[in-house]
């Protein structure tokens, strides 16, 4: 009897294996197929929550699906993060997504799609680059679509960078193309490109009729999922054409509609367009409240040439309520940025504004130097029609008789000291040159007394005092060790002296013994650097977050309790998780992280820190 049924039991598990196998296989075809109709939606129609959650399945599984479809998932995450407004994650998506696919269709939309964040982040040496490539590439695909966007983001980019001849040839080709395809005026995504290759070209006028059409097509096919950058757009174009009541109603409509859901980066542009127009119409309180908020938000989400435009409508805010001190503060700050950052045509103005505070601080050198950069972006700069935001006639007060407006009296303050130069070069020249050898001899001296310490001071304590001094100045960076434990316990000490809460977040990657037998200490270097400028990117200045040891980080959240960490810190892990790590193949990180808040009347903090860190009670 038990021979007969043993023949009968290994047909019926041959059975189940082979149901489970068509099962496993019918949920992979399901994820492709779901992924290849997402694909097809318009993409400002995208359900967040449901891409999220397809491509934590995807991403998290690559190795079991195919290209095509992985790419098609960072596409659809690019898209669902900058209709969010988050433009860091967008843009890493879209990297992500071109280098792990070579299919030359969705190549060319992420590369599109690169180029349209890169314009929404301002970084328009970039978006020359990336728009010439996808124009390129839409040539090779010959698909009409792709190459609208592409010249359109190309003309926008020559544009911006002052080459005007190219952009209006590029803008030429684009209404050609419109002209001979009637059925493409009715797709926002085409017209909102073109309009904005106008706007930048400087045809104002035009871009105004194309975004008023647009907020029209919107509302008739209740397309209103992205109507906040309609309506900025909208603003933008009123404000240029100077009609400040119209520009106010259309910012305070893209801020209103940009917090309703949650996109920030969109409501800090519409923050800073209501402040712009609130300083145009002399509401110097209300500008600088709107502003300030704006800085803070393009701070946060490390937009680093729209925090320098806020900064330069403040400076201009507080000369003209007299605020001298905050004014010098801001300057000073906004130097350490200017060194590799170029501002566009409307902001150049800043460097002016350096120059005349080094001018009246007696530091020549310095005002020379920026006035010399300012002289240089306006021989560039080629002004199209009413162009552009701070270049309009703001008054320093009420008195028109005796005041000229801002912009002149500045200009007026740089031909004063370019004069100076010119009417007495002997001075100047002496000046220069007498600093130059002092300069010169304090360097000499200098380095006579550093070849004399490092007699008696080992290489090793150099390094480390070194390290420190650098850490200590900035905050952009993963701190080591050593210092990591020194703030910790700092932290931990003050929280208990003061009896203010704080949250303790651990993030370790389980398996970087495997990763670092695995791969080279270049690559492991690699990896360490990205999941740092993940970390980075999550947290604010006045957190702090450092290595405990290779592959383990803490992360310290002063005044904050577990609820609000806990979002923080399930953003970090989620990043991380997504985040495609191009040169470890088909090695996958695995994160686990803890995070929790000690009780300081029984806990000592490397007690604390061992049960953070206890592998039993990672998530």
């Amino acid at each position: 009897m038990l021979k007969a049924l043993i023949p009968l039991f290994f047909l019926l598990t041959l059975n189940f294996n082979a149901l489970s196998a068509d099962n496993t296989l019918s949920a992979k075809e399901q994820m492709i197929s779901q992924v290849a109709l997402l694909f097809q939606q318009d993409a400002e129609k995208l359900n967040y929550n449901e891409v999220i959650k397809l491509s934590n399945e995807i991403i998290l599984n690559r190795k079991q699906y195919p290209k095509v479809t992985i790419a098609k998932t960072y596409l659809l995450l690019a898209n669902v993060a900058s209709n969010e407004g988050d433009l860091e994650s967008a843009y890493q998506f879209a990297r992500d997504g071109i280098a792990s696919t070579k299919d030359s269709k969705i190549t060319l939309l992420l590369q599109i799609k690169l180029a349209s964040i890169l314009l929404d982040k301002k970084n328009y040496k970039q978006l020359l680059i990336e728009s010439k490539h996808a124009v390129y590439l839409s040539q090779q695909t010959k698909d009409i679509k792709c190459l609208l966007l592409a010249l359109s983001y190309r003309s926008a980019a020559f544009s911006l960078s002052n080459k005007f001849e190219k952009a209006l040839a590029d803008l030429g080709k684009v209404e050609y193309i419109f002209e001979k395809n009637p059925s493409l005026s009715k797709n926002i995504t085409l017209l909102t490109t073109l309009a904005n290759a106008n706007f930048h070209l400087g045809d104002s006028h035009k871009a105004l009729t194309i975004y008023l059409n647009i907020l029209k097509l919107r509302f008739s096919l209740n397309n209103l999922e992205n109507i906040e950058q309609t309506y900025y757009h909208l603003g933008n174009a009123y404000y240029r054409l100077n009609q400040f009541n119209d520009a106010y109603n259309a910012y305070w409509e893209a801020e209103k509609h940009a917090k309703k859901k949650s996109a920030n980066v969109y409501e800090a542009y519409a923050s800073q367009g209501l402040g712009l127009t609130l300083l145009q119409q002399k509401y110097y309180a209300k500008s600088k409240v709107e502003t300030l908020k704006a800085k803070k938000l393009f701070y946060k989400y490390n937009l680093p040439k729209p925090y320098l435009e806020t900064i330069t409508s403040l400076v201009i805010l507080n000369n003209l309520t007299g605020k001298k001190q905050t004014t010098s503060d801001l300057l000073l700050a906004a130097e350490q940025m200017l060194i590799n950052i170029e501002l566009t045509d409307g902001f150049n103005i800043l460097y002016s504004l350096l120059a005349d505070f080094y001018h009246n601080n007696q530091d020549m050198e310095k005002a020379y130097y920026w006035q010399e950069r300012y002289s240089k972006a306006l021989k560039k700069q080629v002004i199209p029609e009413n162009h552009h935001l701070l270049n309009q006639q703001i008054t320093y007060n009420d008195n028109e008789q005796e005041n000229d407006t801002a912009n002149k009296k500045i200009q007026q303050q740089a031909e004063d000291l370019s004069d100076e130069s010119e009417l007495s070069p002997p001075s100047l020249f002496n000046y220069i040159q007498q600093h130059m050898l002092i300069f010169a001899l304090s360097s000499t001296i200098l380095l006579l007394l550093c070849l004399i310490l490092s007699l008696w001071l080992k290489n090793r304590s150099i390094h480390r005092i070194k390290d420190d001094e650098t850490i200590e100045k900035s905050n952009e960076r993963i701190t080591k060790p050593r210092h990591t434990k020194h703030i910790y316990q700092k932290s931990f000490n003050m929280a208990r002296k003061y009896a203010y809460p704080l949250t303790l977040g651990y993030i370790a990657i389980s398996n970087w013994q495997e990763l670092t037998r695995r791969f080279n200490k270049k690559i492991v270097t690699e990896v360490n650097n990205e999941i740092a400028s993940v970390i980075i990117k999550h947290i604010n200045e006045f957190e702090n977050a450092g290595l405990i040891q290779e592959g383990e980080y803490l992360l310290i959240f002063p005044h904050q309790n577990k609820d609000e960490v806990r979002i923080v810190i399930e953003k970090i892990v989620s990043a991380l998780k997504l985040r495609f790590f191009a040169n470890l193949g088909d090695f996958s990180v695995t994160i686990v992280y803890s995070f929790d808040s000690p009780n300081f009347q029984d806990i000592d903090p490397y007690v604390f820190l061992s049960q953070l860190s206890d592998p039993t009670k990672m998530l």
